[in-house]
């Protein structure tokens, strides 16, 4: 009995030890476990924490991108209107300028044709006073020593006045005059050759107007004014009918004086 009860204590711690082994062993690999476990969540929270800095810094990238191409896209705006801005102030200012050319000229313009109607009216006045229908001295220059008249050949027909009413042409001259009437209305309708016929014949008869308007059919300064197309200019000729319409006109203020 007792080798029985020997046998059964030692098998008894044979079989505690056993347990306490196993126990062991299951305590080692829950730790193990365990541990795994552990390393195995750093390694995924260390693999999240750089996912998510990754993320952070492409989002980063792409506000910076997002930001570069706002800025330039605003610097071209201020370029395009600051472009369109210098256009339309070098538009206006062009259009100020060609406005002030324009009322400059449209002014000289109007100053030269109330000198030319002033020219008109004492012309005359003179001639009324001679009785006949003379150009006035003034108006006998060449174009580029005086001012012209107006632009239509209506401005220089010889009007009647009071004065030539009342002191009738003589009937030579009174033809005379009308041949310088229809030579301007020959000139007005383009005939320059004919205008010129009835200009020289009334010229030949001794009235310095007709002189004065032979010359300016020849001169080219006068063409644009009165309107002369398809015939060439003749400098000579010119200033042969200037001359003589001096001529012409200085025994009428010898003889008015």
């Amino acid at each position: 009995k007792a080798t029985e009860a020997k046998k059964a204590e030692e098998e008894r711690k044979a079989a505690n030890a056993a347990k306490t082994a196993a126990e062991a062993r299951r305590l080692a690999e829950a730790k193990a476990a365990e541990e795994e476990r552990r390393a195995e969540a750093a390694r995924k929270a260390a693999e999240a924490k750089q996912a998510e800095e990754e993320r952070k810094a492409a989002d980063a990238a792409k506000m910076a991108e997002e930001a570069r191409r706002l800025a330039e896209a605003k610097a071209e705006e201020e370029e395009r209107r600051a472009e369109a801005a210098r256009k339309a102030a070098e538009a206006k200012k062009a259009e100020e300028e060609r406005k002030a050319a324009d009322a400059a000229k449209k002014a000289e313009e109007a100053r030269r044709l109330a000198e030319a109607k002033g020219r008109v009216v004492q012309v005359a006045r003179e001639e009324a006073e001679r009785g006949a229908t003379r150009p006035s001295p003034g108006s006998l220059h060449p174009p580029a020593a005086s001012i012209k008249p107006e632009p239509k050949l209506a401005a220089i027909h010889d009007r009647p006045t009071a004065a030539t009413e009342a002191a009738p042409l003589s009937a030579d001259r009174e033809r005379l005059a009308k041949m310088i009437a229809r030579g301007e209305r020959e000139l007005e309708a383009g005939n320059v050759s004919g205008a010129r016929q009835f200009f020289l014949r009334a010229a030949d008869g001794g009235l310095a107007r007709a002189a004065l308007l032979l010359a300016w059919t020849y001169d080219k300064d006068e063409f644009a004014r009165l309107r002369i197309l398809g015939v060439m200019p003749n400098r000579e000729l010119a200033d042969k009918w200037y001359k003589r319409a001096r001529e012409l006109e200085a025994p009428d203020k010898t003889g008015a004086r």
